[in-house]
């Protein structure tokens, strides 16, 4: 039989409400231990610790989660809503951090290179074969990754939008046009079809950020006209057609409201797409070239260097995958509450 909070002994209950908050706070001191400190330790023992101490954290601030907001609480909803905003506060703000140099060759001429990860030294995530801080260029080119993805998205998500409500309130030939155009899209294999875009226009920003909306946009197109022609039956939007409304009232009041949640849904997804899409191309070197920054052309230069300093590699990779796995778990379960 399962005792319950409330039936637990006083020290049992005080225990269970600690033991959270310690495996929290130690979890950090041991991965600091064992990447500043016990540095003599042999490689495996100095790793064994490390992911201890990332175990221990995780089922910390997860029971503290659950401790805070209630048994039934999501503590992975949280952390990924906790690492986006943290990535987007990090990455507005970067010029007010302390961060090492990680711009100018010319500064760091006379440091040395390539050191190893110390998270208690300068260079927390190590530097580069120029002594650069790779921390700091993680961080500056997570602007262009964001900023690529976010713009992409909401290019897709506007022009796929619009015209899937366009398509499905009006049906006839407005769908057929637009649901034909969609589907030549989709039948070209995106990554080719993607590299192809990319190589015929310059690699740049803006033209990177239109290709990639280009690419998005049937995808967005179809979930609105299937939502619009769900939402155009429904009695509220008969009611207000027999009550004489003008089409563009209509649109604008009845069907985007009820469309917009599920294209927000789907936005983090894409989002998500976008990220790898981007690192993918800058990775392929079609993308946006270097001196600029970003998480695909990081891991680009450092995999040569992978044996000895794999964290060239393995820090931009955590990042791009901390963010991935972010935004399509905060997506999916948008489209769950989407789908109430």
């Amino acid at each position: 039989m399962q005792l319950t909070e409330s039936a637990l002994p006083r020290p049992a209950r005080l225990l269970r409400s600690l033991l959270p908050l310690v495996l929290t706070l130690a979890g950090p001191a041991l991965i600091v231990l064992a990447n500043a400190i016990v540095t003599d330790w042999p490689m495996g023992g100095r790793v064994a610790l490390g992911l201890g101490g990332a175990l221990a954290f995780g089922f910390g601030i997860t029971r503290l989660i659950r401790l805070w907001r209630g048994p039934g609480s999501d503590p992975f909803l949280w952390l990924a809503g906790g690492w986006l905003t943290l990535l987007f506060l990090a990455t507005l703000f970067a010029d007010l951090l302390p961060l090492a140099e990680s711009h100018d060759p010319g500064v760091t001429i006379l440091d040395p290179s390539l050191t190893p990860p110390n998270l208690l030294s300068a260079n927390p995530l190590g530097t580069d074969t120029a002594a650069l801080d790779v921390l700091g260029q993680i961080i500056y080119g997570s602007r262009v990754s964001l900023l690529i993805a976010l713009c992409g998205a909401g290019i897709g998500c506007l022009t796929g939008g619009t015209l899937g409500i366009l398509a499905g309130y009006f049906r006839g030939r407005v769908e057929a046009v637009t649901t034909f155009a969609a589907e030549v899209l989709l039948s070209f294999p995106p990554l080719i079809l993607l590299m192809a875009m990319v190589t015929i226009f310059r690699p740049s920003i803006v033209n990177l950020t239109l290709v990639l909306g280009v690419l998005v946009t049937p995808a967005f197109l179809r979930l609105a006209r299937a939502q619009t022609i769900k939402i155009a039956s429904r009695d509220f939007v008969v009611a207000a057609h027999t009550l004489g409304a003008k089409v563009p009232r209509i649109l604008l009041g009845e069907i985007l409201p009820n469309v917009l949640p599920a294209l927000i849904a789907y936005g983090f997804i894409v989002v998500g797409l976008l990220i790898v899409a981007e690192a993918s191309l800058s990775y392929l070197g079609i993308g946006i070239p270097r001196p600029a920054p970003t998480w695909g052309n990081l891991i680009s230069q450092g995999e040569p260097f992978l044996q000895d300093s794999p964290h060239l590699v393995l820090a931009p990779t955590l990042f791009l995958f901390l963010t991935v796995i972010s935004a399509n778990y905060l997506g999916q379960y948008l489209q769950k509450r989407c789908e109430l």
